[in-house]
């Protein structure tokens, strides 16, 4: 009897616990996710971010942003996302010059590409 008396009540506060216990985790979006979604993407990785050329968005187009500091330089063009570092693009060419923006503008970055200035935005989860 007691040992029924055991098992029932294990099977009883068993059954009042989740079997399946959900965790959603949220985290920014990488070169691998990113290509395999949009193959032709044009992005780099700084400081262990992707960031996205912003330059067909109308709000993005609407900003002013003006040049800052001088940050690196592309070292190295892969479309391959599990090669991606801080300083690889899948698009730029090596050589091009990464700056931050003058402005208050949080998660974006441009770069000069013969001549031309394009601003991209760090793909951020939040």
């Amino acid at each position: 009897m007691r040992i029924l008396s055991i098992t029932v009540l294990t099977i009883f506060l068993s059954g009042c616990s989740p079997l399946i216990e959900h965790s959603y985790s949220t985290h920014n979006p990488t070169a691998i996710e990113v290509l395999k979604e949009n193959p032709k993407a044009d992005i780099f990785q700084y400081e262990g971010l992707i960031y996205s050329n912003a330059s067909q968005l109308d709000w993005v187009q609407e900003k002013e942003f003006k040049k800052g500091e001088l940050l690196g330089k592309i070292i190295n063009r892969t479309h391959n996302g599990r090669l991606f570092t801080d300083g690889v693009s899948s698009q730029l060419p090596v050589g091009t010059k990464i700056y931050q923006t003058s402005s208050k503008g949080v998660g974006f970055l441009i770069v000069e590409n013969n001549g031309q200035e394009i601003v991209y935005l760090a793909l951020i989860e939040g």
